[in-house]
C-alpha cells in the first residue's frame, strides 16, 4: 500500500521496499549467472573451478544445456546453504529498518 507524500509523489510502504529488497537481492545472482551462460562456456568453467560436477561424476541433477554436468548431493546441500544463510543476513539486515519505519508510521497515527 503506497501513502501520498507532501510533494504528490507516490512513497512505498515499508513492507513494499523490503519486499522488493529481497527480490533484488534473488534477482541480482540470477541475472550474473544468466550472463555468464550467455557469454562464456559456463559449464566447462564450472567444471574446472568444481562448482559442477562432471559428466563423468553423474550427477544428481543435471543442468539444461550443460553437456551432463549438474550437481552432486554435496554441491546441493552447500547451495541450500548458501540461500538460506542469505536469507537470513538480507532479512537481519532488514529488520531495524522495518522496525523503525513501523514505530515512525505509528508515532504518525498511520495504525497498521
Amino acid at each position: 500500500m503506497t501513502n501520498q507524500n507532501p510533494r504528490g509523489g507516490q512513497d512505498m510502504d515499508p513492507t513494499e521496499f523490503f519486499a522488493g529488497l529481497h527480490v533484488a537481492l534473488f534477482l541480482i545472482p540470477v541475472a550474473g549467472v544468466f550472463a555468464l551462460g550467455v557469454l562464456t562456456d559456463w559449464a566447462q568453467w564450472g567444471v574446472e573451478h568444481g562448482l559442477l560436477a562432471a559428466a563423468s561424476e553423474d550427477p544428481l541433477l543435471a543442468l539444461p544445456l550443460a553437456d551432463g554436468a549438474g550437481l552432486d548431493v554435496r554441491r546441493i546441500i552447500i547451495g541450500v546453504a548458501v540461500l538460506i544463510g542469505a536469507t537470513f543476513a538480507a532479512t537481519a539486515v532488514a529488520r531495524p529498518y522495518l522496525h523503525r519505519a513501523q514505530l515512525r508510521s505509528m508515532r504518525e497515527g498511520d495504525m497498521r
